[in-house]
């Protein structure tokens, strides 16, 4: 009998041991648990790492965005926060930032930052505009420069301060555009002269077929600027794409225009008229950086004039009289006034107001310029007397009442957690990935026990 026989024989005479019914089932369920661990981990991966991008500033929602219909200036303008300012192309309910400036008509437009042209539609809604060449945008914030931007009186307009940049960097155009915010057309007009004009103030006639304008007209530019700034003003017929000359002025400061095309450009102790191409220039014992605005023809004044820190309004009659309106406002309170538009008799202003308790608040106020009597007829958080170019549509005001009910408050976007919260986010996203590599080798080492 061979070896191998003998092993056989041997084996069939020993009794099988006994195997436990449930091992396989067992083994069964340890792998099912295994799986639902990897799984499990992986989906907590993917929702860390979810929340984590979720959380980043400037990531916003993507709504429809509508509000309730407001048809006039609201008597509430907003701030954007600055994360949405900063962010791309988004939209949520009642705000968009975009790039696409045909958003219909608009109500009130200011600059914020320096660099964000903000228009407030009929309708209520916040568009943040991307507008092509806007010279605040090139400059960056960087610049103390301003950069003009104002609303046509129907508010299918916005005039703005404009440049283009050529390859080697240099911003070799530069002047004032009009957007179109029905169409989205551009219209440039390029000024002449020298290195260039950085416009910072514009103003449209009442019957929104002149723009006048003022600025710094360069000798020099190159990719880090521009030097050699001496003042200048002109005016652009916008009904004949007429372009006319930059003439020197005596200062910077504020522009209105007239609807016969004179520009009057007030700036601290000096005022100037052009017509044309005369010029003439005479001294004004009037506020230091004022704040100027035209009236249409058929009111009975021309130009109303605000201040900073003053109790007081400078108007300048149609035959540039100057009468000084003293304000009656609560005592021990200091204003910041700039002009913002007419209604009758009652110029429109935008304040900023100091009192000797520290509280500091920013109205739309209509001033009867007969009596000097003020009303609030709207809250502007934005665009002040300091800075910005709050502008309205003028032939949006409602009489009387002047601005009509704000709609809801647009739902801007969390800013997001900040720095320790995406630290948390990060931290939570690591460990959950590393609980997911653990799984994994504990799936390939595991021996099921019999």
């Amino acid at each position: 009998m061979t070896l191998r026989e003998d092993l056989e024989r041997l084996a069939d005479a020993v009794p099988a041991p006994p195997v436990d019914p449930t091992t396989w089932a067992r083994a069964r369920r340890a792998r099912r648990r295994d799986r639902s661990i990897v799984a499990a981990a992986a989906l907590l991966t993917i929702i860390g790492i979810g929340a984590v991008l979720v959380g980043v500033p400037g990531t916003p929602r993507a709504e429809t965005a509508s509000t309730s219909p407001v048809t006039g200036v609201p008597d509430r303008l907003r701030p954007v926060p600055p994360h949405v300012l900063e962010s791309g192309t988004a939209s949520g309910r009642g705000w968009e930032v975009t790039d696409d400036p045909a958003i219909g008509v608009g109500v009130a437009a200011w600059v914020q930052n320096a660099r964000h042209p903000v228009v407030v539609g009929v309708d209520g809604d916040y568009h943040v505009l991307r507008l092509p060449g806007f010279l605040g945008d090139l400059w960056g914030e960087a610049t103390r420069q301003d950069a003009g931007l104002t609303l046509s009186p129907s508010g299918t307009k916005v005039a703005y301060a404009w440049g283009d940049r050529g390859r080697d960097g240099v911003i070799d155009r530069s002047g004032l555009a009009v957007m179109n915010l029905e169409t989205g057309r551009l219209t440039a007009y390029a000024l002449k002269g020298a290195a260039g004009t950085a416009v910072s103030a514009i103003a449209w006639s009442p019957n929104e077929g002149l723009i006048g304008w003022e600025g710094q007209q360069f000798d020099a530019a190159t990719p880090n600027g521009l030097s050699g700034a001496r003042p200048v003003a002109g005016v652009i017929d916008y009904r004949l794409d007429d372009v006319g000359p930059s003439l020197d002025v005596a200062g910077l400061g504020a522009v209105s225009v007239d609807d016969a095309g004179t520009v009057v450009v007030a700036a601290t102790g000096r005022l100037t008229s052009i017509s044309g191409r005369q010029v003439s220039t005479r001294r004004f014992d009037g506020p230091s950086e004022p704040r100027i605005a035209a009236s249409p023809r058929n009111a009975v004044g021309w130009s109303v004039v605000g201040a900073f820190n003053t109790r007081s309004l400078d108007y300048l009659d149609q035959d540039d009289r100057r009468r000084r309106v003293p304000l009656q406002i609560p005592a021990g309170t200091d204003w910041d006034i700039a002009p913002v538009g007419w209604n009758g008799y009652d110029a429109i202003v935008a304040t900023r107001e100091y009192a000797d308790d520290g509280q500091v608040s920013s109205h739309l106020r209509a001033v009867d310029t007969r009596t000097g009597r003020t009303r609030i007829v709207g809250d502007a958080e934005v665009g002040g007397p300091t800075s910005g170019f709050l502008s309205i549509a003028t032939d949006r005001i409602v009489p009387r009442a002047i601005t009509v009910p704000a709609g809801p408050a647009p739902d801007w976007p969390a800013a997001g957690p900040g720095v320790a919260g995406l630290a948390w986010r990060v931290g939570l996203a690591l460990a959950l990935v590393s609980g997911l590599v653990a799984a994994m080798r504990r799936r390939r080492h595991r021996t099921p026990s019999l």
